[in-house]
């Protein structure tokens, strides 16, 4: 498309690493990548989510061991024609992210880290994410906490009450320049560091990722109720 004759910048590279690795440990040890909605498993889902965005050129699964090759046949089975390398995860987040990160294409300028877990995730909040990182190097999906949150202590008692104005509940995906956090996974986990997500591995190198829009919908699953959950939000859409 072009505007008063100019042509529009070509998308840069984006690798998205999807983090499929975890025990399910909440789910009663039953792997929820696998658990089906509407047919196709959550990890499907997020997978085609992935493969639709014109923002994405390259899809790379991290899972368990004992789940590399049912993840690599799902991605055959939906025809899923980005997906490069289904790979053995690490022990934490932090370790399988890096694995993942390490696995992106040379081309690749961002990587996009996301959740398999989140299902839900639209082609909106994958196109602004990245339209964040791109314009301010690291980027992650957010939205505003709604909850009161308040401090406690050790016995639970309430210490105070934390203003919400300027929190915000992180989501994913988590994009960012590849080097740069390539660098951040590698510190963080060089120094044994407990970060929980990407931006936190990039705050510690001083970097302050731009929250783009997520959405309310975009929940992780992690109990048996997200799924019913999840199941109704597809329904709503008329994705089932």
């Amino acid at each position: 498309m072009k505007l008063f004759g100019k042509k529009e910048k070509p998308i840069p590279f984006v690798t998205a690493v999807i983090l499929a690795a975890g025990a399910s440990r909440r789910m009663g040890g039953e792997n929820k990548q696998m658990m089906e909605l509407g047919g196709i498993p959550v990890l499907g889902r997020s997978m085609l989510a992935f493969e639709g965005s014109p923002y994405i050129r390259e899809i790379i699964v991290v899972a368990a061991e004992d789940q590399v090759v049912t993840y690599a046949e799902l991605g055959a089975a939906l025809k899923i024609g980005k997906l490069t390398k289904v790979i053995r995860g690490g022990q934490t987040r932090l370790e399988s992210a890096y694995l993942g990160a390490c696995e992106a294409s040379e081309e690749a300028k961002y990587l996009a880290v996301h959740d398999g877990a989140r299902p839900l995730v639209t082609q909106k909040i994958i196109a602004d994410c990245c339209e964040a990182a791109f314009l301010h190097t690291a980027a992650a999906a957010g939205v505003p906490v709604n909850d009161t949150i308040k401090e406690v202590d050790k016995k639970r008692c309430v210490v105070k009450t934390v203003d919400r104005e300027n929190l915000m509940a992180m989501q994913t995906p988590q994009a960012a320049d590849k080097a740069l956090l390539l660098a951040a996974l590698q510190s963080a986990k060089d120094a044994g560091a407990a970060v929980t997500d990407e931006c936190a591995a990039l705050e510690r190198l001083g970097v302050r990722p731009y929250i783009s829009a997520g959405s309310y919908e975009n929940i992780k699953l992690t109990t048996p109720a997200d799924l019913a959950v999840a199941q109704a939000i597809f329904e709503r859409r008329g994705e089932l």
